[in-house]
């Protein structure tokens, strides 16, 4: 562990740290630090008193003066320096199009220009990533718009890496419409696609609402992507079938979770999660409190549990260095037109270059590394050593939603009762 012991020191006050979360379990209490990732369980009033020494070294006690936020980020800090970020570049997210056959009324890329990868630009694309790489293998996340609205750009790209002996695997965050029987079988053997992410918005009605298709070929899309869902079950990819939610929609997703239930229940490579939908540029139908919010989130993360659509995901002990591509100097992302981004949610602005040469402004690359003082609201929460939160994030302008606090620490504590549970079944807790 690179968090050393901590010193005791005679006289000093000590108090209990912030970033600990604590959970009933049936031996006693369970301590999780969120900085260290270490796991404690206390059996009773006495183990506090009988270890206080070991609560102090271990950092769930800390002198009265600690500014634990300071702490958080100077370990974040030292973890960087010990473990120097990767520059080359093998984690590409490929915008094939930002058209799409789609109209979801909360997209953040409605309005936005509808532009298509030429097959010319997807040649120059591939080249540029075989010689980005330095030829190790790449991660490739395809995305748009809706990436299977541009097939040809992927092929094109996928062929020129095969050509130059690159090796590849792929993601993709579609709708789905397009990956039938055919196009699924592509994805697997030609794409080598390891995971897809479809989002579904709620049952058949709501569903074809939302999303409003412009195809007029299909009178009702959403059996259609259920169908197409299950033919990328059988071809062994996995398959994140994510749910949008905000108030209109939250009841309607937990039917929705009995049809995938009798449809897909028992496939091993299907995971269904929630997400909140968020109120950017477009309106949303908001909860009328941020605990009605969590409470709808959380009511329905059970039940997807208890129906085995998913699991409550392993405890991770260690702490990110990167937020995500953003701020991660192994990634990119790369427009229909060939300019290169950081972020995916930006498509038309914070261009750092292009695929034709490696020049790259580097003042606009660096500022999305730059992350936001804490909040006031950081200061008290148990999580904030597992946050990153970048200053240019749409996600992270006004700090976490008091919902999003509430759901992470109590999805998280399922996790630390999980692991506890795993541990235990294993004899590895007394």
């Amino acid at each position: 562990m690179v968090f050393g012991s901590q010193k005791i020191v005679a006289g000093t006050n000590y108090k209990k740290t912030k970033h600990c979360l604590e959970i009933k379990c049936d031996e006693g209490r369970l301590l999780y630090h969120t900085l260290t990732g270490e796991l404690l369980l206390l059996r009773g009033d006495s183990d506090r008193i009988k270890y206080t020494d070991t609560l102090i070294k271990r950092r769930f006690l800390v002198p009265e003066d600690t500014d634990e936020c300071r702490l958080a980020d100077d370990f974040k800090s030292l973890l960087k320096l010990i473990n120097p970020e990767k520059t080359t570049k093998t984690s590409f997210t490929i915008l094939t199009t930002t058209d799409c056959n789609a109209r979801c009324f909360y997209c953040y890329e409605l309005g936005r220009k509808r532009v298509s990868m030429s097959i010319e630009k997807a040649r120059k694309a591939a080249s540029y990533i075989a010689e980005a790489s330095n030829g190790e293998a790449v991660k490739l996340h395809w995305f748009g718009g809706e990436p299977l609205c541009n097939i040809p750009a992927i092929d094109t790209i996928l062929d020129v890496l095969e050509e130059r002996k690159i090796a590849f695997s792929s993601k993709i965050t579609t709708n789905g419409f397009y990956l039938d029987k055919k196009i699924a079988g592509k994805a697997k053997d030609k794409w080598k696609t390891e995971l897809l992410q479809i989002t579904l918005d709620g049952t058949e009605r709501i569903y074809n609402t939302t999303k409003s298709y412009k195809d007029t070929d299909c009178d009702n899309p959403y059996r259609r992507v259920l169908e197409n869902i299950g033919y990328v079950l059988d071809e062994g990819m996995w398959v994140c079938i994510r749910l949008n939610m905000d108030r209109k929609n939250a009841e309607d997703l937990s039917a929705l979770c009995d049809e995938l239930s009798v449809k897909f229940g028992g496939r091993d490579n299907l995971n269904v999660n929630v997400a909140f939908l968020r109120a950017f540029e477009r309106d949303i139908h908001p909860f009328s409190s941020e605990e009605e919010a969590a409470s709808c989130f959380l009511a329905l993360h059970d039940k997807i549990i208890k129906l085995g659509l998913s699991s409550p995901g392993r405890l991770e002990r260690r702490i990110r260095a990167n937020k995500c591509m953003a701020d991660s100097l192994s990634s990119e992302v790369i427009l229909p037109d060939g300019n290169v981004g950081r972020c995916e949610h930006f498509s038309e602005t914070e261009i750092v270059g292009n695929i034709y040469d490696n020049n790259r402004d580097e003042d606009l690359v660096c500022s999305w590394k730059e992350t936001a003082d804490p909040f006031d609201s950081c200061r008290e929460c148990a999580l904030y050593p597992r946050c990153i939160n970048l200053k240019k994030c749409d996600w992270d302008r006004y700090g976490c939603p008091e919902s999003v606090r509430i759901v992470r620490t109590e999805l998280l504590k399922k996790q630390i009762l999980c692991e506890y549970r795993e541990l235990k079944r294993k004899k590895r807790i007394d």
